[in-house]
């Protein structure tokens, strides 16, 4: 520059001539200076990229050592000219990559950084070595040494002495990054994937479908691309216990007399969230209404508010989707049960019979609840007979209400005891009380006839009020219990029924006269004495021979020396009867006395009763004689119609088989 800015100052200073002359000499010294800066700058280039070749060649073949670290694949810069002409030399747990940074037509002039991955599961604390070949050249290379750091330590943030949950997941917390490894956790023979996040490993226990308040062996393994790589522990857990409810303010299947606001119910442990309550109401025909509900948790209890009152005479559901606890348990299956509420206080219980009601009787009525006080009670419980409503009390305490009469019932007569809808119970609740009762008066008398050996009382048993009897005894003989059994079924039967007497007919059971022997089980009475053979027929003697063996005063010392047969021969006598029935065992026949019509009555009885019947041949059916008999002293004496019925048993009951047969005797 120096000789230029000279030639310029002489330009200005001469003719055109000189200065001529002085601007081909300018020229000419810059095309030499121009010649001289371009080899400069070759050779400056020359040297620059000698050196980056010289770099270039000591940094590729500078060994290199390298830590893996689990964080995922380890890369570091290792400028490579032409990477595809090097050929990695990798170790058996890793390889080692070259990574493109420039390439032109698909072929890779540069790389940048080299990678080393690992093949297989990395050992921990190991050293392994590889190398970078150019060409594949064996001898030279880069040597590459790659040191393996601890493997990542997991530890459970839930306490190992604590049950687990069977829903919540559980993590490990990992002690370093791990972008290598997959987990898994096993148990109850299933396995559940364990995701890496956030540096933890979370197991979805939901997957093992565990079930609660249960041990079981857990393990958690790792893998390196889906190959096992050892097990990280294995220890036994139990999980946790179930939520159970252990008391409901409502029990299942419970009738609720009252009007209930809330339903609570207590758990085994504290509850932390509840959801899916519903109450429906249930119709008889399957029909449901859902009720309209709140829901809270209350010191650990939850608490399921009506939002309105309970219907009444209702069936109740409930309801209960889940219910879970701090510690992660939760009831198995949805809670369900039902109960019901009540209407109006309905009767329960009453203090009479169908039948044999005490003409002076006071009635006790037994409700399901509380009856409120304060009402009109004979407007709602009532007394009727076939003459009209009974005058009468009502005295109510608590659940019970005792009809009082204000005088002496009819007897024999129906009766209806009714309670009218729409008392209320002492919560005021109203309905569904609507119920009747039917029943009837005593019918039968009872009285006495006389005593026996021992002083005890021979019972009779009076219905109806005709002018013609007809009489029925039995037991004469204290072992034939089945006389005795059927008679007193016929009582009740009469009681209950009856419309089965006629008018113009008395019906009058004496079912033990041989009460001595009958509490014995013997068929002598208490004197030693067979009733049967102590009446005064023309064949009475007393020596015989009965069931049982030869008695020489078994006839008693004369006619009627016994106060049963005394009692019931004058009794009989007395009644002037169209018809006597004398039960006895065993047969079974029936036997007439051959007094009046009473061979075909015995015809007629048998037919029915569906035994033989006889006359005076029916001796023939015994072994011994029979001497003295009530019957025959009954035809003897005074022409009385009546038929002996031996029954099948001593100890049966027979009067279902018998029942049309007696009727149609009492019908006559």
């Amino acid at each position: 520059m120096p000789y230029t800015k000279n030639i310029t100052k002489i330009h200005m200073r001469f003719p055109k001539r000189v200065r001529a002359a002085a601007g081909a000499a300018k020229h000419t010294l810059k095309t030499a200076h121009k010649k001289v800066t371009l080899k400069r700058v070759l050779l400056g280039f020359g040297a620059v990229v000698a050196g980056i070749m010289l770099a270039l060649s000591a940094s590729y073949f500078w060994p290199r050592t390298v830590q893996f670290s689990y964080a995922g694949d380890l890369c570091f810069a290792n400028p490579v000219v032409l990477p595809g002409l090097t050929k990695p030399q990798n170790s058996q747990g890793f390889k080692a990559e070259l990574t493109p940074a420039l390439s032109v037509g698909g072929v890779a002039l540069f790389s940048q950084q080299t990678c080393i991955t690992p093949t297989e599961a990395p050992k921990a604390e190991s050293t392994e070595s590889l190398g970078l070949a150019p060409f594949g050249n064996g001898f030279i290379k880069k040597s590459i040494t790659v040191t393996t750091a601890k493997a990542p330590v997991l530890t459970a943030k839930l306490a190992a002495d604590k049950p687990l949950p069977t829903k919540s997941p559980l993590t490990f917390e990992l002690d370093k990054a791990d972008e290598i490894f997959q987990y898994t956790l096993t148990a109850n023979t299933k396995q559940t994937d364990c995701p890496k996040k956030d540096g933890t490993v979370q197991c979805d226990l939901s997957a093992l479908a565990l079930a609660q308040s249960t041990p079981y062996e857990f393990a958690l393994k790792r893998a390196f691309n889906g190959k096992d790589a050892g097990t990280v522990f294995t220890k036994t857990m139990t999980t946790v216990e179930a939520i159970g409810v252990v008391g409901v303010s409502i029990p299942p299947g419970q009738k609720m007399y009252g009007v209930p606001t809330e339903l609570v119910l207590k758990l085994n442990k504290p509850a932390s969230t509840v959801s899916g309550m519903s109450l429906e109401a249930v119709g008889s025909d399957g029909k449901r209404t859902p009720l309209p509900v709140s829901q809270a948790i209350k010191d650990g209890a939850v608490v399921m508010s009506f939002l309105q009152p309970l219907p009444r005479s209702a069936n109740i559901e409930v309801k209960i989707q889940s219910i879970e606890s701090a510690d992660g348990a939760y009831i198995p299956v949805p809670y369900t049960f039902g109960f019901s509420t009540s209407g109006g206080p309905q009767v329960t219980g009453v203090s009479i019979g169908s039948s044999k009601v005490p003409v002076s009787t006071k009635i006790t009525l037994t409700f399901d609840s509380t009856i409120g006080a304060g009402q009109p009670y004979p407007q709602f419980i009532q007394l009727f007979t076939p003459a009209g409503q009974v005058a009468a009390s009502v005295a109510v305490t608590g659940n019970r209400a005792v009809i009082s009469p204000n005088t002496a019932l009819p007897a024999c007569t129906p009766l209806t005891v009714k309670v009218v809808d729409g008392i209320k119970s002492d919560v005021g609740v109203a309905g569904g009380s609507a119920w009747q009762f039917g029943s009837r008066t005593l019918c039968q008398t009872v009285f006495g006839i006389g005593t026996s050996h021992k002083g005890r009382g021979i019972t009779g048993y009076k219905f109806g009020t005709g002018h013609s009897k007809v009489i029925l005894v039995g037991a004469l003989h204290g072992n034939e219990k089945s006389s005795a059994y059927t008679l007193t079924s016929l009582i009740d039967y009469l009681e209950a029924n009856p419309h089965h007497i006629p008018a113009h007919r008395t019906v009058i059971i004496i079912p033990v006269v041989n009460p001595d022997g009958y509490a014995a089980n013997t068929r002598l009475n208490a004197n030693n004495v067979d009733l049967n053979r102590n009446f005064g027929t023309a064949n009475w003697k007393s020596n015989v021979t009965i069931p049982g063996g030869t008695y020489p005063q078994g006839g008693g010392t004369h006619p009627q020396s016994e106060p049963e047969s005394k009692a019931l021969g004058n009794y009989v006598v007395s009644q002037s009867p169209r018809l006597v029935l004398s039960y006895h065992s065993v047969g079974p026949l029936a036997a007439a006395n051959e007094a009046g019509d009473s061979r075909s009555l015995a015809t007629t009885y048998g037919k029915l009763a569906r035994i033989p019947s006889y006359g005076n041949d029916a001796n023939a059916n015994f072994d011994y004689d029979t001497t003295g008999a009530f019957d025959d002293w009954l035809a003897e004496k005074y022409g009385i119609p009546s038929i002996l019925i031996e029954l099948g048993s001593h100890g049966g009951n027979e009067f279902n088989g018998h029942r049309a047969a007696i009727l149609a005797m009492i019908q006559l």
